[in-house]
């Protein structure tokens, strides 16, 4: 790697740093279709089925507690 001014590592940091710095600046439906697969149609179905109001961002955070614990 010295042919081309820097050393192995110093390859590998550049790499890694631009690798992190593209997948950061990724959008939601970027990461979305890279990350996770397709819903059949069942889990579609049983999705809807819940009439979720998704526009509704009223909530509360949960804890991990809160979280294990069901």
């Amino acid at each position: 790697m010295k042919k081309c001014g820097m050393s192995f590592s110093e390859f590998l940091r550049d790499t890694a740093l631009k690798a992190i710095d593209k997948s950061e600046n990724w959008n939601l439906l970027e990461y979305i279709n890279a990350n996770c697969a397709y819903m059949n149609s069942s889990e579609q179905e049983e999705i809807e089925a819940l009439n979720i109001d998704f526009d509704n961002l009223n909530g509360k955070e949960l804890t991990l507690d809160e979280l294990l614990q069901g």
